[in-house]
């Protein structure tokens, strides 16, 4: 299986693409704006990549995972505690967005997949 892991950020998406656990790219750097997203899109799908799993970072993954939504990609987006407790696993204790992305890749590999659904844009919110 190929996965991706990314990392988000307010600006920057730091994405790692793993091929049966081993990493096949250096961390890749894409601005977090529309134009990053499609060129982000257009690497995973030339890469064949079959899922995808992000960590929620406030907001800002949303948009990503919108587009990503539909596409054939499997997406995953992962608690952030879930995220720290599976770094802790794998005894990776130093942290940088390339560390962050590479893990994100190995657990969208290794662990039970929950896919992510996009939210309803009918539904008004809670008061």
């Amino acid at each position: 299986m190929i996965s991706a892991g990314i990392d988000v950020s307010a600006k920057q998406l730091e994405t790692v693409i793993n091929r049966n656990g081993t990493s096949i790219s250096t961390p890749i750097t894409f601005e977090n704006d529309a134009k990053g997203h499609q060129a982000i899109l257009k690497v995973l799908q030339k890469r064949k990549v079959q899922r995808v799993c992000v960590e929620a970072t406030g907001v800002y993954h949303l948009d990503l995972c919108v587009l990503l939504d539909g596409t054939g990609i499997e997406l995953m987006v992962l608690n952030p505690k879930a995220a720290k407790q599976y770094a802790d696993v794998m005894m990776k204790r130093s942290k940088t967005d390339g560390i962050d992305a590479t893990l994100l890749a190995g657990y969208a590999q290794h662990m039970p997949f929950s896919p992510w659904k996009k939210p309803n844009p009918h539904r008004s919110p809670i008061p």
